[in-house]
Order: C-alpha cells, then sequence, then structure tokens
C-alpha cells in the first residue's frame, strides 16, 4: 500500500494506515508531486485519484533503468580463435583457421607446431651483434629460422647459408608433411597437399648473467613481408614500426600473420608461376620457394638460397640484439598452419566463413606493431592487439569502447585488465 499524506493541525503525517493518526471531519483535497489524495473520514481510507495517475510516466521510468541493447554484432568462433592466435600464439590450442569468405569455404587439417633455441651475441670486436631471422613455412624440413651462435663474427644479419662458422638453422620438425608433398613437379600434376600460415609467434628473452646483462634488442616485422636479410641495427630502426628494447628477462613477442589475398589463399599448382617467376633459377626452386614459404612474397633469403639444394624463402621477421659477446637468448617459435590436400583427408575439421571479423582482425593486426612501437616497455602483443581490436570494433558497430570491450571476448578480457590499470588513457593517441 502506498504511503498517504494528510494534513492534520498545521502538521504532515505519512503512515500506511489512517487508523493511526486523525483524520479531519471534512474531506480534504490536497495536490503532493501531481498527485491528488482524497482523505475521507467515512471510509477511514485514503483513495488515490485514478483520473490524475501517471501510470505512463512510471512506465518510462522504469524502461529508463534498463540497461542499453548491445549491438548487433559478435565475433564467430572461427574469428575468435583467430584473433587469439595474432594477439597471444603461445596460449592458442589447436584448431585455428581463417575466416575468409573468398570461394568456398573448405575444411581444413589444423596444426601447432613449436621449436626452441638458444641465440648468443657474436664476437666482432667492432661491434658484437646478435641476430635471429625467421622464415615461416609450412615444411617440417625447411629452414624457419636462421640464428647467430658464440662464434659469429659479423655486424649484420647476413650469413651464409649453415653448416657454416657462427650460424645455425631450425626446422619445425613437428609439422606433418614435407616440402615434396607440396611439389606438383610439372604444370599438370597437382601437389599432395598445399598449406597457408595462420600466425607464426616469436618469444625472447635474456638468460645470460646479471653482471653482463645490457644492450639492446631491435625487432622487426616487415609491413610488406619483404626480406630482411642483411638488416642491421641502423636499417631496422628506419622502420616506425621497430620495436627497440632493453635487453631484458621477461618475455617479449612478436607475430607474423597472412596479410595479403595470395598470403591468406592456399597456394595451388605454382609450377606454371614459377617458370617464369625469377630470372636464372630454375622452376622447381621457385615452386618451392611459393609453395613452401607463402609469407616470403616470391623471396628468396640470398643469392646462394636461391640456388641451394635447400631452398630458403626471404625472413619477413628480423630480431636484432647486442651486449656483451657471448651473452645468451632464448628463443621460442610456435606457428599455426592450415593443409587441405588429398593426404590430409582423414584428418579434416570444420572451417568457416566471416567476412566481417575477418575484416576486424586484419585491420588490428595491420597497425599493433606501430602501436607498440610507440611504448615498447609497456603494450606488450596482447595489450596492443585487445586494445586495437576494440577500437576497430567500436568504430563499426558506433558504439563506445567499453561496449567493445565486452563484444570481443577473451580479447575484451585482456582490454578490460588493460584499460583498468590506465593504459587506454595512456595510447589513446595511438588509435586516432
Amino acid at each position: 500500500m502506498r504511503p498517504w499524506v494528510l494534513k492534520c493541525q498545521q502538521t504532515v503525517y505519512k503512515t500506511r494506515s489512517l487508523q493511526r493518526r486523525p483524520v479531519p471531519s471534512p474531506a480534504i483535497y490536497y495536490k503532493l508531486d501531481y498527485r491528488f489524495v482524497i482523505a475521507n473520514k467515512k471510509g477511514g481510507r485514503s483513495q488515490p485519484n485514478k483520473g490524475t495517475r501517471r501510470s505512463k510516466k512510471r512506465a518510462s521510468n522504469k524502461n529508463s533503468s534498463k540497461p542499453r541493447a548491445m549491438p548487433k554484432f559478435a565475433l564467430s568462433e572461427c574469428a575468435a580463435n583467430y584473433a587469439k592466435a595474432i594477439s597471444n600464439p603461445f596460449s592458442t590450442q589447436v584448431g585455428v583457421c581463417i575466416p575468409t569468405s573468398s570461394g568456398i569455404v573448405r575444411p581444413s587439417m589444423k596444426v601447432r607446431a613449436i621449436a626452441r633455441f638458444v641465440a648468443s651475441v657474436g664476437t666482432n670486436t667492432s661491434g658484437p651483434l646478435g641476430y635471429a631471422l625467421f622464415m615461416p613455412t609450412v615444411a617440417n624440413n625447411c629452414t624457419t629460422v636462421l640464428y647467430s651462435d658464440a662464434g659469429s663474427n659479423l655486424t649484420t644479419a647476413s650469413p651464409a647459408l649453415p653448416p657454416g662458422p657462427g650460424v645455425q638453422f631450425v626446422t619445425l620438425t613437428s609439422l606433418p608433411y614435407r616440402k615434396t608433398d607440396f611439389l606438383g613437379g610439372t604444370p599438370f600434376t597437382s601437389p599432395s597437399v598445399q598449406g597457408r600460415i595462420v600466425s607464426y609467434g616469436v618469444r625472447f628473452r635474456y638468460i645470460g648473467t646479471e653482471l653482463n646483462k645490457g644492450g639492446r634488442m631491435y625487432c622487426l616485422v616487415e609491413p610488406d613481408h619483404d626480406n630482411l636479410y642483411g638488416a642491421g641495427f641502423q636499417s631496422l630502426g628506419n622502420y616506425k614500426e621497430c620495436i627497440c628494447l632493453p635487453v631484458s628477462r621477461t618475455w617479449q613477442e612478436m607475430v607474423v600473420c597472412s596479410q595479403s589475398s595470395t598470403e591468406v589463399d592456399y597456394p595451388q599448382n605454382q609450377y606454371a608461376l614459377a617458370a617464369s617467376s625469377v630470372a636464372g633459377v630454375t622452376a622447381d626452386a621457385c615452386e618451392e620457394l611459393l609453395s613452401c614459404y607463402p609469407l616470403s612474397q616470391m623471396q628468396f633469403l640470398s643469392a646462394t638460397a636461391a640456388n641451394a639444394l635447400s631452398v630458403i624463402g626471404g625472413a619477413p621477421l628480423a630480431i636484432l640484439f647486442d651486449g656483451v659477446a657471448g651473452n645468451t637468448f632464448e628463443f621460442e617459435v610456435v606457428t599455426h598452419v592450415e593443409y587441405v590436400g588429398s593426404i590430409s583427408q582423414s584428418m579434416l575439421t570444420e572451417s568457416h566463413a566471416d567476412s566481417q571479423g575477418f575484416s576486424i582482425v586484419q585491420n588490428t593486426a595491420g597497425r599493433v606493431n606501430q602501436m607498440r612501437a610507440e611504448s615498447p616497455s609497456y603494450m606488450s602483443q596482447a595489450k596492443a592487439f585487445a586494445s586495437g581490436m576494440a577500437d576497430s570494433v567500436a568504430s563499426q558497430t558506433g558504439f563506445g569502447m567499453r561496449d567493445a570491450g565486452r563484444l570481443i571476448g577473451d580479447i575484451g578480457a585482456e582490454y578490460g585488465r588493460f584499460r583498468l590499470r590506465g593504459g587506454r588513457r595512456r595510447h589513446r593517441e595511438l588509435l586516432g
């Protein structure tokens, strides 16, 4: 029962029952907050004037208290996993695909492979240098990393092909297929399998003594995936996307992903294209480059690599470090790969198309490194990607950053932690 207000002997009383209060003899009409109340001695109860009730206003008040409706947008499961594979590939499990919508969406075999190694600063007296060059590949016997050991005597990342003094190599032996599986051999023979790279991540840290700790680390994913073979500190530092860090025991991450239509699509029979792609190089070597190194932009690592027994593609990712000669750095590499083809039929799983989700993830991936370069010691790969993705979603849906952060699932949780720590205010200008 609503409390009615009665006026008696110049006093205002509020009560649920008029029996506890004196009631004036005549009926008294008065107005309180646009509501008329009748006090009737005979009935002993107050009755509201039903003709003047504000039912519509009450209904509007109730509706105004409801939370604002979320936009009609949600990342598909495939797009969400694709975003996680780029933001933090080391915490992403097997089963990631690229949610492209070009052509028919094909079921694919999805694989995750990991490799680890330790690189060292070289012994060149004019400037000790350590390096690691990364060539994402889909074959288990193709070289994916060249790195320096303690015997290196270089001032730039221009090693001779292994085996050789001062240079070591890494292959991703846990990938399922060899390079011969990707080669058709003639213009009329289809390869047994085709592969494309979902993401290729690298993380690294200093593991030497505290006494010798010091130096710098320059990290760059070439924006167009051009070859970084032969790069030095000065040439890397000329890129605005170059991330410059002090030597640290904290893990740092770099990620490469497919960004152009040729990198995203599965390479089919490359033999006819390879026959005329590089002058003076055999079609077999070109076919191996195009099929096994899909992110190398049709570039060999070097002239020697183009004619070597084992072809090596260009390196779109390079990490240089210096300090005391012999200092050691630990590296971990993880790659997520999709395969289709006749020999992968028994292990295919469903893939999906999500053009809007794919667009948002690609838009974010294209500017993460520049965002990190502006404040490398503060923004990790996961933080920068989460903040950039929330901004991309907000720009497409028209909702604010807080709502956008709730729309992107696990990536949004990382963005929420970043936002609460003041990171959003600190890097607002990077997302303009």
